[in-house]
C-alpha cells in the first residue's frame, strides 16, 4: 500500500522489473524529475542493495516519496486516529441537523448545482445515530429539504464568518482557472473553514499533512463520483460537497487497517558520500529543480537514469499544487519547471520548453557514467513533438537504442469510443551516453518512402508476433524506423500512421489489433 494522489503516476512494478533487468549490487539510480516517488518505490522488494537518488523540485510530491518510503508505524497511526477523532468530536456540529423530532442526524454529502458561483442546492444525505442512511431530496421532500436547507445555509454563512484567509489565482484558462477565481469558489463554506481549522491545528505533524494531501482533492466540490483530480475543476451541475471529517477519519482508519501491506522501509541518507558508503539499500532526496544541481551529485557517478519528465503542456503540476500550498503549506516551484503554460509567468512555447529540456538533460548527462543508460517515459501523439524530444536528447549525448511499449489495463473514456485512432499505453525510451554526438537527420514529408518504411516495419513485426495493435507498432520499432531515416518529424500525428495502415489493414473495435485486408 502507498499514498499517492499525484498526477501521471506510473507503475513501482514497472520500475521494479527495469532495476531487476539493468541493475546489480551497490548500482546507483537516478531520477530526476521524481514527482511523487513511484520509481523508489520499485527498489523496496528487490533482493539486490540499490541507491536511489530522487531530484524534485515541489515539497508536495516529495513528502508522498518520504511517506513510501519510510511509511510509519502502526502506532503513530493509531495516535494520529485518537486526536483527529478528538477533533472531530468538538467540530462536528457543523454536521449535526436536529430533526423536527429531536433526532440528531450527521450530514454525510450534499448535492448541488453552482451556476455562476450561486448555490443550489439539491438534496441532503444523512447519517443517524443507527449508522443508516437516507436522503432528503428537493423534489419529493420539500418542505422537510426545505427545513435543512435553512439549517445548511445557516451553519454555512456560520462558517463563512469565520474564514481567516483565501487566494486568488492566477488565471489559466487551460486548467479551469477563471479570471478572479479564489480558492475558496472550489469549497462549500463549511469544508473551507473546517479545513483550514485542522491544517492549522495539524501544521506541526508532517505525517498528518502526507495523510489530508493525499485526500485534499476529495475535500472540494468534486462531481457525484469523487474523482475530480483536475484540482480547479468541478460541475456546475450535480456537484458534490462532503463531510470532510468523516472523509479524513476514513482514510486514517483504512491506513491503520492496512498498515502492513505497506512498502518496506529504506535508509534514508543526508548526502552523496553517505549514499554510496551505504552497506544496506539506501536513498536521497533533493529538493532542487534539476537545472540548480551541481555539487550535490558528482559527475560521472550514476548507473541509470530512470525517469518521467513532464511533457510539453500536459500536465501543470506546479499550478496545480496552489492549493496544497495554501492549506498545507508544501512550497511549490513555477519558476524551474519544466512545462508549457500559459499563465502570466511561465514557458510559453514549445521552443522555450525544448530549450529549457536540454538544460535540463546536458545536466542529467554529466552525471551519468559512461556508456550508462537512461530509460526514459515518454508520451505524445504528436509524433512532431517525440522528434523534437528525441532530438534534444540526442543532442546532449543520449543515443536512441530501442523503444518498448507498455500495454495499458485501462482507457479513458476518449480512447474507448475512439478505438480505432486513439495510440494507448505507456513507452519506455531507452538510450545510451555515447561521447560522440550523432549527427541528425530531418528529411521533408515523402509519402511513398514514408508507406514503404511503416508497411515494411509492420510486415516484419506482425510476421513475428502475429498480432499488434498500433500503439504496439509505434512503440515496438516504427517510430524508431522513421526517427532514424528522418521522417519522423514531418509526420503531424498518429492519426496519420492510422491513415497509411489503413491502405492495407482493418482494426479489430474489440482488440484494436491489426488485420490484414
Amino acid at each position: 500500500m502507498n499514498i499517492n494522489n499525484y498526477w501521471s503516476k506510473k507503475s513501482p512494478e514497472i520500475a521494479s522489473q527495469i532495476f531487476k533487468n539493468n541493475l546489480k549490487n551497490n548500482n546507483i539510480i537516478m531520477d530526476p524529475f521524481l514527482g511523487s516517488g513511484t520509481s523508489l518505490q520499485g527498489i523496496t522488494e528487490l533482493d539486490i542493495d540499490l541507491k536511489f537518488i530522487g531530484v524534485e523540485l515541489n515539497e508536495m510530491p516529495l513528502a508522498y516519496a518520504n511517506f513510501n518510503a519510510n511509511p510509519p508505524t502502526k502506532a503513530d497511526l493509531i495516535k494520529m486516529n485518537k486526536d483527529f477523532t478528538d477533533f472531530y468530536n468538538k467540530n462536528k456540529n457543523f454536521y449535526e441537523f436536529r430533526s423536527e423530532k429531536d433526532e440528531i442526524y450527521e450530514l454525510e454529502k450534499v448535492i448541488l448545482d453552482l451556476p455562476n458561483n450561486k448555490v443550489e442546492v439539491k438534496s441532503f444525505n444523512f447519517k443517524d445515530s443507527n449508522s443508516k442512511t437516507f436522503t432528503v431530496d428537493r423534489k419529493k421532500n420539500s418542505n422537510l429539504f426545505n427545513y435543512y436547507k435553512n439549517i445548511y445555509l445557516n451553519k454555512s454563512n456560520q462558517a463563512k464568518k469565520n474564514i481567516k484567509k483565501d487566494l486568488l489565482l492566477d488565471e489559466n484558462s487551460r486548467i479551469a482557472i477563471k479570471s478572479q477565481m479564489y480558492i475558496s469558489h472550489l469549497y462549500g463554506p463549511i469544508s473551507f473553514y473546517l479545513l483550514q481549522k485542522i491544517c492549522d491545528k495539524f501544521k506541526e505533524n508532517e505525517l498528518f499533512k502526507v495523510v489530508i494531501s493525499s485526500i485534499l482533492h476529495l475535500t472540494k466540490y468534486t462531481d457525484l463520483r469523487s474523482q475530480s483530480q483536475f484540482p480547479y475543476w468541478f460541475p456546475k451541475k450535480n456537484s458534490m460537497e462532503r463531510n470532510i471529517l468523516i472523509l479524513i477519519l476514513k482514510k486514517i482508519k483504512s491506513l491503520i487497517k492496512n498498515h502492513q501491506t505497506f512498502y518496506k522501509k529504506i535508509s534514508k541518507k543526508k548526502n552523496f558520500i553517505s549514499l554510496k558508503n551505504s552497506s544496506e539499500k539506501s536513498y536521497m532526496l533533493i529538493n532542487k529543480p534539476i537545472q540548480n544541481i551541481n555539487l550535490e551529485i558528482p559527475d560521472n557517478s550514476v548507473d541509470l537514469i530512470f525517469t518521467d519528465p513532464p511533457y510539453y503542456d500536459q500536465v501543470a503540476y506546479s499550478e496545480y499544487l496552489a492549493i496544497w500550498e495554501f492549506f498545507l503549506s508544501y512550497k511549490k516551484n513555477n519558476q524551474f519547471e519544466l512545462i508549457q503554460t500559459n499563465r502570466r509567468k511561465g514557458i510559453k512555447d514549445k521552443d522555450a520548453y525544448l530549450i529549457n529540456l536540454k538544460k535540463c538533460f546536458k545536466i542529467i548527462v554529466k552525471k551519468m557514467k559512461n556508456d550508462s543508460q537512461a530509460i526514459i517515459y515518454f508520451k505524445d501523439s504528436k509524433l512532431k513533438n517525440v522528434n523534437d524530444f528525441l532530438n534534444v536528447l540526442s543532442s546532449c549525448g543520449l543515443d536512441f537504442i530501442k523503444q518498448e511499449h507498455i500495454l495499458k489495463k485501462k482507457y479513458t473514456y476518449k480512447q474507448n469510443t475512439t478505438k480505432e485512432t486513439t495510440v494507448t499505453g505507456d513507452s519506455l525510451f531507452y538510450f545510451k551516453k555515447v561521447n560522440k554526438i550523432k549527427k541528425l537527420i530531418n528529411k521533408k514529408y515523402d509519402i511513398q518512402k514514408i508507406e514503404n518504411i511503416i508497411f515494411q516495419f509492420t510486415k516484419k513485426y506482425l510476421h513475428k508476433n502475429k498480432t499488434a495493435n498500433i500503439a504496439q507498432i509505434l512503440d515496438n520499432g516504427l517510430i524508431k524506423e522513421l526517427f532514424i531515416n528522418g521522417y519522423l518529424g514531418s509526420l503531424k500525428d498518429s492519426n496519420m500512421i492510422y491513415k497509411i495502415l489503413n491502405k492495407k489493414y482493418l482494426i479489430d473495435k474489440n482488440s484494436r489489433n491489426l488485420i490484414e485486408k
